[in-house]
């Protein structure tokens, strides 16, 4: 499965609860399909995108062979504080060095104190 089957198993309505079930295999997605899937999400709910994003993280903890650090670095860049914050919670042991520069960029011009905060703490 991927991005494609992933989205597909979306339920239409955007009060319906996700399934869980096939997170894992966004595990390690392409930089090119993250970058869509960062699209893709500015068109659905923001409850919704943080439910997803803070699955995620609980997801990389409970199991350390799953990654979606691409699918974070794009969380940096949604207009939402909460998913910028939960995606900074994701990328937490990342040890990717161009992180540098969107992070400083975080701590000194995001529009929310908490996500400058964290991004310097990140």
């Amino acid at each position: 499965m991927g991005l494609d089957e992933f989205l597909n198993a979306l339920p239409e309505d955007d009060g319906a609860p996700l399934n869980y079930a096939s997170l894992p295999e966004l595990s390690g997605l392409a930089n090119p399909e993250a970058e869509e899937f960062g699209r893709l999400w500015l068109e659905w709910p923001k409850e919704r995108v943080l439910e997803l994003v803070r699955r995620m993280v609980t997801l990389c903890e409970e199991q350390p062979d799953v990654e979606f650090e691409s699918i974070h670095k794009q969380g940096l860049l949604h207009p939402s504080p909460p998913v910028r914050l939960s995606s900074l919670a994701g990328l937490e042991e990342s040890d990717d060095r161009t992180l540098i520069r969107p992070l400083c960029r975080m701590m000194t011009s995001d529009p929310s104190p908490e996500v400058r905060a964290a991004a310097a703490e990140t």
